[in-house]
């Protein structure tokens, strides 16, 4: 038996060697049926869906690229110019190679954009656009009530980031959501139309950037006055109940 033991390690040396030998052609591939080892594709794959993503090398066809998480600067076919050195996130997901969706988000301003692309008898993007289409968001900046001329109000984040505002308005027993675009003043206005005599009643409500402090918003005028043919102050006045970056 003794004898037998050399020529056994032998044999486990030689088949050590011939599977060191083969290299990744040894290790059977994990599916679906099958236990096995994980390929760099595989590896790949669970790493990006822990959220990790791929970097691109400048000059990628973004509309070449299989379905997965990427990130990168001065790619083809995205929304930044090709020269742009601006970091974007990337999403690509597909049914297949005629059905697919891309959203890619520029990194500096947080703006996320959205593509379709669709094949079938009419070709493709016969009905869907053919261009990026921005997804807005809209940043809550401030939620209360005021109505008072002189109030400061406090914002909860720099309002220069964002180029249009949303306010929601309130007067004549309803409110009214408008968005303007920013600027260092603002004015909201409204119209309440009477039913059962001519006129109206007008309101506006105007509002300032602090020079010193981008968070805060003064409400420097709120006025009302009725139109009957003449103009007569009115009693009531609107009220504000929200703010909101648009993004």
């Amino acid at each position: 038996m003794s004898q037998n033991i050399p020529t056994g390690i032998n044999k486990l040396k030689n088949q050590l060697k011939t599977h060191i030998g083969s290299g990744d052609k040894a290790h059977l591939v994990a599916d679906k049926q099958h236990a096995g080892f994980m390929s760099p594709e595989q590896w790949r794959r669970l790493m990006e869906s822990l959220g990790e993503r791929q970097w691109l090398k400048e000059g990628t066809d973004i509309l070449k690229l299989r379905p997965g998480r990427y990130a990168g600067a001065k790619l083809v076919n995205s929304v930044l110019e090709e020269t742009d050195p601006g970091f974007t996130f990337l999403d690509i997901t597909w049914a297949d190679d005629e059905h697919v969706e891309y959203r890619e988000v520029t990194s500096y301003n947080g703006k996320a954009y959205y593509k379709n692309y669709h094949v079938n008898q009419a070709g493709a993007n016969a009905s869907a656009p053919s261009v990026w289409g921005e997804d807005q968001r809209v940043y809550e900046l401030w939620g209360g009530e005021v109505s008072k001329a002189g109030t400061v109000i406090i914002l909860n984040d720099d309002i220069t980031k964002y180029h249009y505002i949303r306010f929601t308005m309130h007067f004549a027993e309803h409110s009214e959501r408008m968005e303007i675009l920013r600027s260092d003043t603002m004015a909201l206005t409204g119209v309440n139309l009477y039913n059962s005599s001519p006129g109206m009643t007008n309101y506006e409500m105007t509002f300032t950037i602090d020079e010193n402090d981008k968070a805060k918003l003064h409400l420097t005028n709120n006025i009302t006055y009725a139109d009957t043919g003449r103009l007569d102050p009115a009693t009531e006045i609107a009220s504000l109940y929200n703010i909101g970056g648009v993004m």
